[in-house]
């Protein structure tokens, strides 16, 4: 009797799967379905965390000062409650040499009206608290209204009176049409001191707020030189802003020749 036995095929290699390695069908589907619940969990933390995430960004961007870089370069003045970052707008200067403008050329009553209404000489004079005082780090000296004004601490706006210098100097250009028209300058003393005065007050304005805008060169017909373009673009805050402080918190004007002095004033023993 013959007997049969199975021999290896050539080039054939011998199966090694195992059915024992397969997952049955339904360890598939649990798996499957393992996975997509976690995927669903993901995506729906993730989702979550952005909402989050984009709602604090938010609430920083709306609780966050808008008058942040105003109060950056600026000392603390009450006044500073009037602008906002986004105040700031481009200005291109009015730097043309020889055209005149409402604030230049010859003396007139127009352009003597045009500074009085920039320079606020009706007005000006406002009133700080104490706790306002201390924080303008004022003198102890701060001359302060009587009582029958409503007590407080007489204050006046610094830009007026760099505005009020810029105008002392140009009138002084025109000593002869200015001169009978302002008796304090009869004291030639005094009015140099004055001028001298506000010359310093600008020259440490400029230093202490240094422009370091770029004035360009353009050449012109005719000329052999080349001559700076002053007609440059500035970002600038509201100026009338300050006119509307000024008049909505106005006290006295500017000139104090009338104030009386409170009860219990304190005296330097010379003058600033």
């Amino acid at each position: 009797m013959r007997v049969f036995s199975y021999q290896r095929v050539d080039g054939v290699e011998e199966s090694r799967h195992s059915y024992e390695d397969e997952p049955i069908e339904s360890e598939k589907t649990l798996n499957s379905h393992h996975n997509h619940g976690w995927n669903l969990r993901s995506l729906g933390v993730g989702i979550i965390l952005g909402f989050i995430l984009n709602l604090l960004a938010f609430m920083i961007i709306l609780t966050e000062p808008k008058d942040k870089c105003v109060r950056q370069v600026s000392t603390w003045s009450p006044a500073l409650e009037i602008f906002n970052d986004n105040d700031l707008s481009q200005q291109r200067f009015d730097g043309a040499l020889r055209d005149p403008n409402r604030f230049r050329g010859p003396p007139s009553q127009d352009i003597d009206d045009a500074w009085a209404e920039i320079t606020y000489p009706n007005g000006g004079l406002v009133r700080l608290s104490k706790d306002q005082l201390d924080r303008v780090n004022a003198s102890e000296y701060a001359a302060e209204y009587t009582e029958e004004m409503g007590g407080g601490y007489i204050a006046g706006i610094e830009v007026f009176h760099q505005l009020h210098c810029v105008n002392m100097l140009r009138q002084a250009t025109y000593m002869d049409y200015y001169l009978p028209r302002n008796k304090e300058w009869e004291d030639q003393a005094t009015l140099r001191y004055h001028l001298d005065h506000c010359i310093d007050m600008l020259r440490q304005k400029l230093m202490c707020d240094p422009d370091v805008g770029m004035v360009t060169y353009v050449w012109a017909k005719g000329w052999r030189q080349a001559f700076p373009d002053f007609n440059t673009v500035h970002k600038c805050r509201p100026y009338s802003k300050v006119l509307d402080w000024a008049r909505t918190n106005y006290v006295h004007s500017r000139n104090v020749s009338d104030l009386e002095r409170a009860a219990g004033a304190l005296e330097r023993d010379t003058r600033p």
